[in-house]
């Protein structure tokens, strides 16, 4: 009888993780929040078209799977913004090969890294051990990026596939948060989610150059554009918080988390979010209390900016 009693709880268990997660169907519109595996993520506001699921490759490395699904979002054929979310894994024996890949590629990585380089905003990275937290920010030459990127085996194949289907309009100049989460202490999957916008079409007016090293958003050129520097400067914040939700989400533990401190969350209110809306409202003060729960806020400064949402 005990025997029938736990079988019947695994497969309620299970079946429960199984009907949890969201089937993604290609062109199918989804929004709020979606399972991708291990993954609660999300989605910004408004209705994200599917793009569908393709798998990646990590190069040099054996029996490394990585799985991805796409969303977009378009203004009258005008790319306007777009999320892949990405799950590596493995057969549960590599592991720590693959801890210590990832974080090789987060520090010495030859095309991309999450230390601070010209074409980056701002990065956050804390890697130890086989467990590694990325955050970054940073502007996009679309040109680039889709016809001659850095990197030869980083192709644009199925973007170009879906701009070229639904005759899309690219801007010039995209901006890019990156969040990346791995630690065989927590599970042998990691998981990244890449959020790009077109800032043309979230008020930062029109951009001048899509050039990577003539960008108005070029670390080295955006102190003589004001307005698109305060732009980025909201669009790290917003994304800061995001990633502190990503942290949540994937369980990470209390000391592999990233600290913000230094972008002063605490007085930062998104445009995103405002006042008139009693559900936008309730989400901002969940936000809030996950940036106190992390110790990026102090009681004090939590119960200030409280305060300033309610007001």
């Amino acid at each position: 009888m005990k025997k029938i009693i736990f079988s019947l709880i695994v497969f309620l268990f299970f079946t429960q993780n199984i009907l949890a997660k969201t089937k993604i169907i290609k062109d199918t519109y989804y929004e709020g929040e979606i399972q991708f595996y291990d993954l609660k993520y999300n989605l910004p506001s408004g209705k994200w078209l599917s793009l569908g699921k393709h798998t990646e490759t990590m190069g040099e490395v054996p029996n490394i799977g990585v799985s991805c699904i796409d969303f977009v979002q378009l203004e009258n054929r005008l790319y306007k913004s777009g999320i892949q979310i990405c799950e590596i894994h493995t057969s549960g024996s590599y592991t720590g090969y693959i801890g210590m890949y990832l974080n090789k590629e987060l520090t010495d990585g030859r095309y991309d890294s999450c230390i601070l380089r010209p074409e980056y905003f701002y990065t956050k990275l804390w890697t130890k051990g086989m467990t590694g937290n990325c955050f970054l920010t940073r502007h996009v030459d679309t040109d680039k990026r889709l016809n001659y990127p850095d990197d030869p085996e980083r192709t644009a194949t199925f973007l170009k596939k879906f701009i070229r289907e639904y005759q899309v309009t690219v801007p010039k100049t995209v901006l890019l948060a990156e969040h990346f989460y791995y630690s065989s202490m927590v599970r042998d999957k990691g998981y990244s989610v890449e959020y790009v916008i077109n800032p043309e079409l979230f008020g930062a007016g029109e951009s001048l150059y899509g050039e990577e090293n003539k960008s108005e958003y070029h670390r080295a050129n955006i102190s003589n554009y004001p307005e698109k520097e305060k732009f980025m400067i909201n669009w790290t914040k917003e994304s800061a918080k995001r990633h502190i939700e990503f942290e949540t989400k994937l369980n990470a533990r209390p000391n592999h988390k990233l600290n913000f401190k230094d972008l002063n969350l605490s007085s930062f209110v998104s445009k995103s979010i405002t006042n008139n809306s009693g559900e936008s409202l309730t989400k901002q003060i969940i936000q809030l209390k996950e940036l106190y729960d992390s110790g990026a806020l102090t009681k004090e400064e939590f119960e200030k900016a409280k305060k300033k949402i309610l007001n």
